[in-house]
């Protein structure tokens, strides 16, 4: 439902039955060495290891969805558009906006295969275009907001995990770039050594005829 009883301050962000058929999929990925700890507790039989894993890489989402509440509004009303720019001058709202998250610890290849030689866990975040505001009217959602918002949500869930996985498991991590990453990876345990024994392969889409955005990649340009 929609609340009719005040402009919301954030929006909202409502589960479709089913992913938006109008949306923008936005992909986050964890630092390669998450996923190859990841691999290796398992491996070993550390189902306590790959569950913090999994605990942080949700922590990670959560922190990104909340930093993306308040960058995904609503263009309200008459908008004039910028030639100079993406932005456009007007009203902007928050609102209910649909979104669907899919959530895997493998990647799927364009062609379905899935790579099961290390876990590189990561997120689907299907965004729809339209959301509705306070008294139920649809309008746009500002998409350039969310692509200039870009590095600060990938730095939302980048904090998270890495907090999140220090804190229950004591892990260290190393300073963003210094192994080649765009992104800080694990010192210790020290899995930087297997960085050169795997890359890093993007998901295929979750579906079609959407865009879709590799937020680290936007991260790391911007």
């Amino acid at each position: 439902m929609v609340d009719t009883s005040a402009a919301l301050s954030r929006s909202q962000f409502t589960t479709p039955d089913r992913e938006p058929a109008d949306s923008v999929e936005l992909y986050l990925a964890a630092p390669l060495t998450v996923g190859i700890l990841h691999t290796e507790a398992l491996r070993g039989g550390h189902r306590d290891l790959a569950d913090a894993v999994e605990h942080a890489h949700d922590t990670g989402l959560a922190a990104a969805l909340d930093y993306l509440s308040g960058a995904a509004l609503l263009k309200v009303g008459h908008h004039t558009r910028l030639r100079a720019s993406r932005t456009s001058v007007g009203a902007f709202e928050a609102g209910a906006i649909p979104l669907a998250t899919v959530t895997h610890l493998l990647v799927a290849a364009r062609d379905g295969r899935v790579l099961g030689d290390v876990a590189r866990p990561h997120h689907h975040l299907l965004l729809a275009r339209t959301g509705v505001d306070h008294v139920g009217h649809e309008w746009p959602v500002d998409l350039a907001a969310v692509w200039a918002a870009a590095p600060a949500i990938v730095s939302c869930y980048q904090v998270a995990l890495q907090r999140s996985l220090a804190d229950s498991i004591g892990v260290r991590w190393s300073q963003r770039g210094e192994f080649g990453s765009d992104f800080p990876e694990l010192i210790e345990p020290d899995l930087t050594g297997y960085l050169t024994d795997y890359e890093r392969v993007v998901c295929r889409p979750q579906g079609a005829g959407h865009d879709f955005w590799d937020l680290d990649v936007a991260a790391s340009r911007g």
